[in-house]
């Protein structure tokens, strides 16, 4: 008799911690599961896809966080995927999917602040002056200049964004440019510049101009042989045999300040454009030395975009004879609207 009560003693333990342990094994399988992630670099504002299971048929109080940043812009979510967008103030870490009251595994991801938001009704003010030779404002040439992001476009072949311009003194005007893996690309027509006395053919094609990840890096080359040149002043032609370079560099990371009071004071990536010209130039048989290049510095504010352009002027000399004069140019964001 004792004896079996204590098998039934035994038995009922037994049954006990077999219950606690299937119960503690469902609950570990109830988690949800992040099996991917479609990039593990991606910018503030980018959407990225996460593939796995558990995650419920839909979102309901679920949710995704970067780093404890909790996200809130989601386009797709079922039980094993879910499309999500970076939220603002998100910084590299785990990413996590909250379903359930349970949480998932952590994986890694690295954010990269986002210098080009670039979401539909996006827009920035600016106010743009020419400069004098020595690089100062000249107040008489002030405009109130805009620039929204109005859509999408397939573009030479690739999906871009339409950055629609409006300035003070040429009416409206469509760009295109796309971002790609922490890079931004525009046409080579964009970054013709229009003082620029050497003429140019060219092809339209996507370039880069800003890289994060390269110091310097080629946008733009054509070999110049017996190239004709209008002299300044309608003084006759010039010919030229040399090399015409648009390069891109990664300047340094700081502090602008521009904009309204109150100010604003955005922590900003410099990226430069230079435009050179290396080779001869020949006038009435006598070859010259032509060197020269000319510098636009751009300045992207963290999670607002461009920030401050300038063109700095420059004097293109030719021996002593000619010199054009490129005038400065420069634009200072006032004012912006951006919701990635």
């Amino acid at each position: 008799m004792k004896i079996n009560s204590l098998i039934y003693l035994v038995l009922f333990f037994i049954s006990i911690i077999l219950i606690n342990s299937c119960s503690e094994t469902t609950s570990v399988n109830d988690s949800p599961v992040i099996n991917s992630l479609s990039k593990t670099v991606a910018v503030i504002g980018e959407n990225i896809t996460i593939t796995g299971m558990k995650f419920g048929s839909v979102q309901n109080t679920s949710a995704v966080s970067f780093n404890g940043i909790q996200a809130t812009d989601y386009t797709s979510w079922n039980d094993t995927l879910i499309v999500v967008k970076i939220p603002l103030g998100a910084t590299s870490g785990n990413v996590i999917v909250t379903a359930n009251g349970k949480q998932s595994n952590a994986v890694a991801i690295t954010i990269l602040q986002n210098y080009f938001p670039n979401a539909v009704g996006n827009y920035w003010v600016y106010e743009s002056f020419m400069l004098d030779t020595a690089g100062n404002r000249d107040n008489g040439t002030r405009t109130i200049d805009s620039v929204a992001i109005t859509g999408s476009w397939n573009f030479l072949g690739k999906y871009s964004d339409i950055y629609t311009a409006y300035t003070g003194t040429s009416g409206e005007k469509e760009k295109y440019y796309y971002s790609e893996n922490g890079r931004f690309y525009t046409n080579i027509t964009n970054v013709m510049p229009p003082q620029m006395p050497i003429p140019i053919d060219y092809t339209d094609a996507w370039i880069v101009i800003a890289d994060p990840d390269s110091a310097s890096w080629s946008i733009f080359s054509q070999e110049l042989k017996d190239v004709e040149m209008d002299l300044p002043g309608g003084q006759g032609k010039g010919i030229l045999n040399g090399t015409f370079l648009i390069m891109g560099e990664k300047g340094l990371k700081q502090t602008i300040t521009t904009g309204e009071t109150p100010s604003i004071n955005p922590m900003s990536q410099e990226y430069k454009i230079l435009y050179s010209y290396q080779g001869k130039i020949t006038v009435q048989g006598i070859p010259f030395d032509l060197n020269f290049t000319v510098t636009e510095h751009q300045w992207y504010g963290e999670n607002i975009g461009l920030v401050l352009d300038k063109v700095d002027p420059t004097t293109i000399q030719i021996s002593f004879l000619f010199k054009y004069v490129i005038q400065g140019s420069e634009s200072s964001m006032l004012r912006y609207h951006v919701s990635q």
